[in-house]
């Protein structure tokens, strides 16, 4: 991928996560007008070819969405942009990795099974069979701590 080409594509994914964050998560004017100021900020650094901010700021504007698991913010970002784009996929990636390896070690990774597991069955999931090795996963984690 060129320069040009992810300079342009981090900086309208950047404006269209601003947005999003002006329309649906700016409770005051205050904030508003400091996510305007950030827009401004952003066709800046697009300006100065800063394509390691912008590429920065868009992962750190997204991970309350990834956390949150906002599935509709990931259509709302290709719908604007049109870039075929999935913010879920690292998420995902490392979800699969810890189901294949069959043991988590860290806490942080309990929590983002125990998270995964959750979406599953409120998403009411049909792979039963995935839900159950999680499970298990997760209860021998809690037998060893």
């Amino acid at each position: 991928m060129n320069k040009e080409f992810e300079l342009k594509k981090y900086r309208d994914l950047v404006l269209a996560t601003l947005d999003y964050y002006i329309v649906h998560l700016a409770f005051n004017n205050e904030m508003k007008d400091e996510f305007i100021r950030l827009k401004i900020q952003t066709e800046e650094y697009y300006s100065k070819r800063k394509l390691t901010i912008l590429k920065n700021w868009f992962k750190d504007l997204t991970s309350d969405f990834i956390e949150d698991r906002d599935f509709g913010f990931n259509k709302y970002l290709k719908q604007t942009t049109h870039y075929e784009i999935d913010i879920f996929e690292s998420y995902f990636k490392r979800i699969k990795k810890l189901v294949e390896k069959g043991f988590i070690k860290t806490e942080s990774q309990f929590h983002e099974l125990k998270n995964y597991v959750d979406y599953l069955v409120q998403d009411n999931n049909s792979d039963k069979d995935l839900i159950q090795r999680i499970n298990e996963i997760l209860l021998r984690f809690e037998s060893k701590n």
